[in-house]
């Protein structure tokens, strides 16, 4: 009889190793620029103020300035002792 099995497969071959690459070619500044202050910053900081801070303050001004107390309640209790002869007695 012929043997039918497939012939062993071969392991593939080792993936080539990356060269190193030259220190010089990734150079970084050691400075960085200053930054400018540029209209979209503006915008964004006057969107921030009008979203959040206006209505927060105005809340806070109605709520210490203008509204009134609606409900109050009171609160009280008393101790007392009581003198409770025994049946003993």
């Amino acid at each position: 009889m012929t043997d039918m099995r497939p012939p062993p497969a071969t392991p593939p071959p080792p993936a080539p190793v990356p060269a190193e690459k030259p220190a010089s070619r990734y150079r970084v500044n050691p400075v960085a620029i200053p930054a400018r202050l540029r209209p979209r910053h503006r915008g964004l900081a006057l969107a921030f103020l009008l979203m959040v801070l206006l209505p927060v303050a105005g809340s806070a001004w109605y709520l210490y300035a203008r509204a009134a107390d609606q409900y109050a309640s009171t609160l009280g209790f008393t101790v007392r002792s009581e003198d409770v002869s025994s049946a003993a007695d």
